[in-house]
């Protein structure tokens, strides 16, 4: 995120509707044509009430025909990482995951082939170092 995006959040009141209209949604579309950014979304939150979506540009290169959403669903790929490895620290700071415990413990439905997968542990899942191949070469 761009620092004066962020600013931006940060300054902003949360308040109504209109107000984002008029102060982020031009920075937003300023921001995504300086960036050529084909889509993004934008989702506010303010004591856990959505109080604020809206989508801008298009979902794909060449398809004008489908704009981006306040709905729009996005495959996040590896920014994912950051969030399950900050949101599985967190549980084993409250003393929820023991992060040498087997995956299985909290992941049942978690199987392979190989039966050493029942050894993987949280740690080896959050490290990169389970020993599993590539997505594309698993044949559950």
């Amino acid at each position: 995120m761009r620092p004066i995006l962020l600013a931006t959040l940060l300054l902003l009141p949360l308040c109504a509707q209109d107000r984002f209209k008029q102060r982020l949604e031009p920075m937003l579309e300023q921001i995504a044509r300086d960036q050529n950014i084909t889509g993004l979304a934008v989702g506010i939150v303010d004591n856990g009430r959505l109080v604020y979506a809206r989508g801008f540009g298009i979902m794909n290169v060449g398809d004008p025909g489908r704009p981006v959403t306040a709905e729009t669903l996005f495959h996040m790929a590896s920014v994912t990482k950051l969030f399950v490895a900050t949101a599985v620290m967190q549980l084993w700071e409250q003393g929820k995951v023991d992060l040498d415990a087997p995956l299985t413990k909290y992941v049942p439905y978690f199987q392979m082939k190989d039966a050493r997968y029942k050894a993987i542990t949280v740690r080896q899942m959050l490290t990169h170092t389970s020993g599993i191949p590539n997505y594309h070469c698993i044949k559950a």
